[in-house]
Formats: structure tokens, C-alpha cells, sequence
């Protein structure tokens, strides 16, 4: 079976277990963040072949016994299996390290891609069901989707609360231009009405990335504004467009908007940062065995020297973080703000036979100053107050360099 890594199996039914140890076939891929992934893909062939490490006498104990003694409705084969994962899981102690069952799965590999198939609903939970909220202009808008449907079938599947939103959420995604047949309930004249659509998928890009001119006003008309969520593989094209955009349109400083952040892929955060810094190291990575891996920044970013400051708080997390660091390691940039999350871990995920996924702690990483942030994170250049307005603590920092400002934030 091919193996897909990338930074940042059907698990049959009930067969021999040790099966699930040791010869899982798996597509992975590496993650800088609290929640989500970070991904770059390499094809090999080699799959799992290691020995069976530990007795499973005890585990077959236990599941012989439930089944033999157990009042009530017994779990699918697969949903004790997927139990006993997670249990196995959560033994290493390590809240970045989790199993994660196939919607969860595919709902995280979705938001890391930034693009996705989809038929353009919100998806509210209530006591009595799933309600559907069309995004207007999107298929199942067009198809006649109204706000407040309930949600009744997706294909031949039975939506009921018993569902989780993921579950629900990953049955109406899919490739774009396949279709999905929804069955829905609908008010109308004091009875409800069954309607069925057949609607097609569509590609949807995340807007990760959004950037504008900050305002007319003489004094800061010059000054760009891009807010970043999220890093997905989109995202540095994002950031290419925005800064083109930007100074296109007179933008002769940056404003980088991290707040709120939690990360993504680790090789888009390096590839963003590459854009402000010339020359250096960008990332240290640091495994268990003592060795470490450096990525060093290439010349002639896109950004040049246009002066910069970035905006971070509690919330900026992980590949954020990253970026973050090594821009003030760099004196490329000033940070503003408060003090960042904190998260110096990288995790591989490791897509299962079955479409669950492994995400699994495999590195520390350093900012190019070796600075570890684990548990403290970065602290800002200039700290604001919380809620007070970032942005015009910002300025003020440009407005105190006064004519000096673009050689001290380029960091000239």
C-alpha cells in the first residue's frame, strides 16, 4: 500500500487485532497545531512490518468477556475498536497526540487543504435534529435549500441528534461535481412537507486570507492589512496575491494580523516567512533522538523590504507561532500584542485504511534563535493591554519611529 507522509485503514471489522498493529497500511502527513494539521506529501511504498510488541491474552480476555456477559446493546465491532484506539491513544499523556475517527478525519484534513467539496450549508444542531442554513449563491441555495429545512437523509443515511455535526458535516462533503441527494422537512401550512434535492458538490476555497487598505485617513492611507486565520496549502499563494494587491495599491507598510491563529502546516508557515527574510535559519526541529532538521530562508522574498509589524495574543498558536518567531528573531518585524499560546510541538498524521487518522506527536521545534516556546510563547515587542485596539497600538509604534520607521522595522 502507498504511504503518503506529509508534516504536520477500513479497520476490518473484527479480525485478529494484531493485524491493527502491525500491518496497517497508512497515508500520513506533519502538524503545527493545537487542533489541526500540517501537511506536505511524499509518496513511498513501505508499510508497517514491525513485530507484534506486547501479549494481547489480556485484551482478548476482556472483549470475550463483554460479549459474553455484557446486559444491553452491544457496540459495533468497529466502534470498539475505534474505543480501544483512543484508550491506547490517550495513554501517552500527550494532548496533541489523539486518534481521530473517520468525519473528524476528513473534516481536519479539509480545513489543512483550504479547499474542499461541499454544497455551500451552516449545519445548526438542535434537541430534534440538524437544520440547514444555504449560503446564498451556492448549490444547495440554488437547488432550493431554505433556511430551517431539518435535515432528514443525506443519501441513505438517517440524520438524527444521535449523529455528531462532524458525521453529519463529512456526509455532505465530497469531491466537487459528485452529487448528494438530501431529504429534508419543511413547514408549510402548519404541516411539514418531505422534500427531496439532488445537488451538486463545489469546489470551495476557505478565504484563510483576507487583506485590505487600512483607511483614507493621510496619515495611515499607505498601510496594508493582511489578516491571517489559519495556514492551509493555499495559503502562501494567498499571501503572494495579497502583498501584490497590497502594493498595487500604494501599501508601503504591513500590518500582519496573527491573533487568533492556532497554525496549520508547518512547510506554508516556513513558506510565509520565507517571503519577509532573505537569509538564515527560519526553523529548528528537534526529535527524540537528539538530531535536528533546519529550514534556512532562500533570497529575494516577496515582501522585499516593506516595513512590517504583526499583530499576536493568546490565540496565536503552533505554525503562527513559527512564523511569528522567527520575523522577530530576524528583527524583521516588531510584535505587538500578548503573549502568544505556546506551542513548540510538531505532529505527524497518519491517514488510516479506514479514513480515521493518527496524529502523533514527533518533534520540538526552536525559533532561529533556539528560543524554545512550549508553554510560555512569544513575548511581544510592545505589549497592549487586553482589549484595548491592536491596531492602533500598532500605529503608534510606526508613529514613535517617526522617519526612522522603515529601516528599523525591515530590520536595515
Amino acid at each position: 500500500m502507498r504511504t503518503r507522509f506529509s508534516r504536520f485503514l477500513y479497520l476490518p471489522a473484527f479480525v485478529a487485532l494484531a493485524v491493527i498493529f502491525f500491518a496497517l497500511g497508512y497515508v500520513s502527513y506533519p502538524l503545527s497545531h493545537p487542533l489541526l494539521t500540517s501537511q506536505s506529501f511524499v509518496e513511498v511504498e513501505t508499510p508497517l512490518e514491525n513485530e507484534d510488541p506486547v501479549n494481547l491474552q489480556l485484551f482478548w480476555e476482556v472483549w470475550h468477556l463483554l460479549e459474553r456477559d455484557f446486559y444491553g446493546v452491544e457496540p459495533e465491532p468497529e466502534a470498539r475498536i475505534h474505543g480501544m484506539l483512543k484508550g491506547l491513544v490517550e495513554s501517552y499523556q500527550d494532548p496533541y497526540t489523539v486518534f481521530l475517527e473517520p468525519p473528524q478525519a476528513a473534516l481536519q484534513e479539509d480545513a489543512l487543504q483550504g479547499v474542499y467539496g461541499d454544497i455551500g450549508v451552516e449545519v445548526e444542531r438542535r434537541e430534534e435534529g440538524y437544520f440547514l442554513y444555504p449560503e446564498p449563491g451556492l448549490p444547495a441555495a440554488k437547488a432550493g435549500v431554505r433556511v430551517g429545512d431539518q435535515l432528514i437523509r443525506i443519501d441513505n443515511l438517517v440524520v438524527s441528534p444521535r449523529l455528531s455535526h462532524d458525521e453529519v458535516q463529512a456526509s455532505l462533503r465530497g469531491d466537487a461535481r459528485s452529487k448528494v441527494e438530501i431529504t429534508v422537512s419543511r413547514a408549510e401550512d402548519d404541516a411539514a412537507v418531505e422534500l427531496i434535492f439532488q445537488v451538486e458538490r463545489v469546489e470551495i476555497e476557505a478565504q484563510n486570507t483576507t487583506w485590505w487598505m487600512l483607511d483614507e485617513d493621510p496619515a495611515t492611507a499607505t498601510v496594508g492589512v493582511i489578516k491571517q486565520k489559519m495556514f492551509t496549502d493555499y495559503s502562501a499563494t494567498q499571501m503572494r496575491t495579497a502583498l501584490a494587491e497590497l502594493k498595487a495599491a500604494g501599501a508601503d507598510r504591513i500590518l500582519l494580523d496573527l491573533r487568533d491563529n492556532r497554525g496549520g502546516t508547518v512547510e506554508t508557515a516556513v513558506e510565509i516567512a520565507d517571503m519577509w527574510i532573505d537569509s538564515g535559519v527560519l526553523l529548528v526541529e528537534r526529535h527524540s533522538d537528539g538530531s535536528e532538521t533546519i529550514t534556512e530562508a532562500k533570497p529575494d522574498g516577496e515582501a522585499g523590504d516593506l516595513p512590517l509589524i504583526v499583530l499576536i495574543n493568546g490565540g496565536t498558536a503552533s505554525a503562527s507561532e513559527i512564523v511569528a518567531g522567527a520575523l522577530q528573531d530576524h528583527g524583521r518585524a516588531l510584535l505587538v500584542g500578548e503573549p502568544s499560546f505556546g506551542k513548540g510541538y510538531l505532529q505527524w498524521v497518519h491517514r488510516l485504511s479506514d479514513e480515521s487518522s493518527l496524529q502523533v506527536t514527533h518533534a520540538e521545534w526552536l525559533t532561529p534563535h533556539r528560543r524554545l516556546v512550549t508553554g510560555v510563547g512569544l513575548t511581544p515587542d510592545v505589549v497592549a493591554e487586553p482589549g484595548s485596539d491592536f491596531i492602533a497600538e500598532a500605529l503608534a509604534v510606526w508613529a514613535s519611529l517617526a522617519e526612522d520607521a522603515p529601516q528599523v522595522i525591515a530590520g536595515q
